[in-house]
C-alpha cells in the first residue's frame, strides 16, 4: 500500500529543524540566564568569576555546582531558621 503523503526530502527536514533549533537555542539561553541568576544569589558561590570562565581568580562554577551550592545554602538557611525557632 502506498501513502498519499509525499516522501520526506532533505529540504522538508531542514525547514522543520530550523525553527526547532531556534526554540532549543532560546531554551538553553533562558536556562543559562536563570542559572547565572541563581549563582549570583548564592553568597557561598564565587561571585567575581567572569562570564567567559574567569580570566582572573576562580573559574566559573559548573551548572551542577550551582545547583549543589544552592541546595546546600538552602539547607543551611533552614538549619539556622530551625535553631532560631528552638
Amino acid at each position: 500500500p502506498t501513502s498519499n503523503s509525499p516522501p520526506a526530502s532533505s529540504t522538508n527536514t531542514k525547514q522543520h529543524r530550523l525553527p526547532h533549533n531556534q526554540v532549543e537555542r532560546k531554551y538553553r539561553e533562558n536556562l543559562n540566564a536563570e542559572l547565572e541568576r541563581l549563582r549570583r544569589a548564592i553568597p557561598t558561590l564565587p561571585q567575581n568569576a567572569a562570564v567567559d570562565g574567569g580570566a582572573m581568580g576562580q573559574p566559573k562554577p559548573s551548572k551542577a555546582m550551582v545547583l549543589a551550592g544552592a541546595i546546600e545554602y538552602i539547607k543551611a538557611i533552614e538549619r539556622e531558621r530551625d535553631e532560631l525557632r528552638a
